[in-house]
This record gives C-alpha cells, sequence and structure tokens, in this order.
C-alpha cells in the first residue's frame, strides 16, 4: 500500500512539474496557439490613420498599429501598406510599393505602438492602410494577422491633431 502512495505521489509531483517545465523551456504548443488567439482578439490589436494633411504634416498619411504581447518573450514585428479607393472603384486595392516592415521589439508582457509615415501629393483618392502583425520567438512564426484601418482608437501616439484617428484619409 505504501509503494502506490509513493507512486501517487510522484507521479502527482510529475504532473505539477510539467507545466513549469514546458514554460522553462519555452511555451508549449497549446500555449502558444491560446497566447495567438487571445491576441488576435484583443482590444490592444489595431491600425488606425493618426496622421491625414494636418497643418504640421501636409501631404503626409500616417499609419500606426497597436500589438499586445503574447505572456511570453516573443519578437513582435508590423507589415505597413497603403490601400486606396478610387473614385470609380468599389474596394480599396494594395498601393504598390509603400509595404515595410517594422521590428516593434520583443517583449512578454506589454502593448506596444509603431508606425509609418508616407508622403503623397494631394489626391482624390481614399487613402487607409493595412497593417499585419506578426509575433516570432527565435526566428520561428509563431502567429500573423492583419487589421485594416479602423477609428476611434484612444492613446493613439503621434497623432496629428492630438487624439487623431481616422479609418480613412483623403488629402486635399
Amino acid at each position: 500500500m505504501s509503494a502506490r502512495i509513493a507512486l501517487l505521489a510522484v507521479g502527482a509531483a510529475f504532473a505539477l512539474a510539467a507545466p513549469s517545465a514546458a514554460i522553462a523551456g519555452g511555451p508549449s504548443p497549446s500555449q502558444i496557439s491560446k497566447a495567438v488567439n487571445t491576441a488576435e482578439h484583443s482590444k490592444q490589436l489595431w491600425a488606425t490613420v493618426n496622421v491625414c494633411t494636418s497643418n504640421h504634416h501636409h501631404g503626409l498619411l500616417g499609419i500606426r498599429g497597436e500589438i499586445p504581447s503574447l505572456g511570453f518573450a516573443s519578437e513582435m514585428s508590423m507589415t505597413f501598406e497603403v490601400t486606396y479607393k478610387a473614385s470609380s472603384a468599389d474596394h480599396f486595392k494594395p498601393l504598390r510599393s509603400t509595404r515595410a516592415t517594422v521590428a516593434v521589439g520583443q517583449a512578454a508582457h506589454k502593448v506596444l505602438q509603431v508606425g509609418r509615415t508616407y508622403p503623397f501629393q494631394t489626391s482624390s483618392m481614399l487613402l487607409a492602410g493595412r497593417v499585419t502583425f506578426e509575433w516570432r520567438r527565435s526566428g520561428k512564426l509563431l502567429g500573423r494577422t492583419s487589421r485594416r484601418t479602423t477609428g476611434r482608437h484612444t492613446h493613439v501616439d503621434f497623432s496629428d491633431p492630438p487624439g487623431f484617428s481616422q479609418p480613412f484619409c483623403r488629402l486635399h
């Protein structure tokens, strides 16, 4: 009977140690999947137009994104792309040569923002943006998702004017 109790105690100790061992050596596939799913559905994952023909930045379009970390160390990046809709078009199309990837940084428990600014001549086209968010660990892709620019975000850094957050921009 005591051998059986000892065996159960060893099994219980191993079961309790297994999750911490997985985290110590890195998150398990299940933990990664859950963390990426949580980040993809977070209100802290967004893209917005934060600059659109202001007095200080005439002829500039600014696109900014925010990305939450996964709860364990990972490298985060954002790929920005300007999209446009001509007056006769019914949907937005990518604007060639505007795609740019920015390394956001490495974090475990932070929400980070970064953006890109693009110079434009005045145009009747409606401009917007698309941001693709990626999380990597040791170079391995953990997750990727994209968002079109939306508005009404709060605490958008480097907005012009302060607090500016819109889904679209028409340069005049």
